[in-house]
């Protein structure tokens, strides 16, 4: 379950610039050891991103549950849901993984797809697993 959140500080975050969102997302990760993603209702598979120009694929992934779903609204991704992952099995099961098939991730994207792209290891890195 995450921590409240306010419709005042929905509507900052949602429109702050890329590096405020990152910011934010750090912090609530900190204080809650988890984060959310994308994926189809249906399948359970975790939704993923290409940029056209660099032809990059990300991971999304949002601070609160609210913006994950706000994101698939503007983005008309239809029949998804948000789906938590705790720190430690990010750390466990993922980094490894993405860093493998180098997938990057997009933390907090909007619905223009605005902001950060980092390596799954400096993420975790930046995150400070000794929170842990």
């Amino acid at each position: 379950m995450p921590l409240p959140l306010t419709k005042q500080d929905f509507k900052k975050y949602l429109y702050s610039d890329a590096e405020t969102r990152y910011d934010f997302f750090v912090k609530r990760v900190k204080q809650e050891l988890q984060f959310w993603v994308v994926r189809n209702a249906d399948t359970k598979d975790i939704i993923f991103t290409e940029d056209e120009e660099t032809q990059t694929i990300t991971i999304p992934v949002w601070p609160h549950p609210d913006f994950a779903m706000e994101f698939t609204k503007d983005n008309h991704i239809a029949n998804c849901e948000a789906k938590e992952l705790s720190l430690v099995k990010w750390m466990a099961n993922w980094v490894p993984k993405l860093d493998e098939v180098s997938i990057e991730i997009a933390v907090f994207p909007t619905g223009d797809g605005e902001c950060v792209t980092i390596e799954a290891k400096e993420f975790t890195e930046e995150i400070d697993p000794d929170v842990l």
